[in-house]
């Protein structure tokens, strides 16, 4: 067990993990900033545009920091492989540049697929319960109803069936 912890320890230390473990601490101390209300969420929103990456739809931090932890899990994988290969020299420096970009595509395509199924399944029925508004139907408008808001409208009676 002791072969494999270190081997864990060198591939994360290594050249395409490192870069993917950077941005994952950079992630990671967003969140927590998130996490203690000092920084919203949707910060980048207005900065960056992701409908032509194909992750329009979601928060661009949710988008980035999926890609970056897929990166980094794929990184390591793939680093754990070259090193149980034994590969060295510049092979293994041609192999490595491929996991980097590899690691960076595949964790892209699988957001983009993740991102797809939230449009089409988690927006279209939060869409649909909502009315023109923008309410939820049958809820009520938030605060209490004074002359200064308008008529009260009438409220719907029940029949009662005897």
């Amino acid at each position: 067990m002791d072969g494999f912890l270190i081997a864990f320890l060198i591939a994360a230390l290594e050249f395409p993990t490192v870069i993917f473990g950077a941005a994952l601490v950079v992630v990671l101390c967003f969140w927590l900033l998130v996490l203690t209300g000092a920084v919203d969420q949707r910060s980048f929103d207005a900065d960056l545009d992701t409908r032509a990456a194909g992750l329009g739809g979601v928060p661009v931090a949710v988008s980035v920091s999926l890609i970056v932890v897929l990166a980094w899990f794929g990184s390591l994988g793939g680093s754990l492989l070259l090193l149980w290969t034994g590969v060295t020299g510049t092979v293994r420096a041609a192999l490595a540049v491929t996991v980097l970009a590899g690691a960076l595509l595949l964790a892209w395509w699988a957001v983009r697929l993740l991102v797809r199924g939230i449009r089409r399944y988690g927006l279209a029925a939060h869409r649909a319960s909502r009315g023109r508004t923008g309410r939820r139907r049958g809820s009520r408008r938030p605060g209490p109803r004074t002359a200064s808001a308008g008529p009260v409208p009438p409220t719907r009676t029940t029949r009662s069936r005897s």
